[in-house]
């Protein structure tokens, strides 16, 4: 079961990554807590012109608590940012 995202902001594509029409995918592992905040965010995967700007990004969404047996728990996801030029940049869990 996905967790359920309550807040997402969006990333600002790096203006020396538009220059340079760099793309890219970065991805990234993040525990949620119980309070549904997001702690110990790491970069598995990208450029690193665009890590940075998903890690900002990224590290200020919010999660509805992950629930077992009703009581709120902590639980690692993957979160993919995708930077693309000639369109928006996606998110997805």
């Amino acid at each position: 079961m996905q967790p359920i995202i309550t807040k997402k902001v969006e990333p600002k594509y790096p203006d020396l990554a538009k220059a340079a029409r760099i793309e890219g995918v970065v991805i990234l592992t993040a525990i949620i807590d119980k309070q549904g905040h997001i702690t110990d965010l790491r970069v598995v995967s990208g450029p690193g012109v665009l890590a940075e700007e998903a890690l900002n990004a990224v590290k200020q969404w919010e999660y509805q608590p992950y629930r077992i047996k009703g009581e709120a728990v902590e639980c690692e996801t993957t979160i993919t940012v995708t930077f693309a030029l000639g369109g928006r940049h996606k998110k997805k869990k």
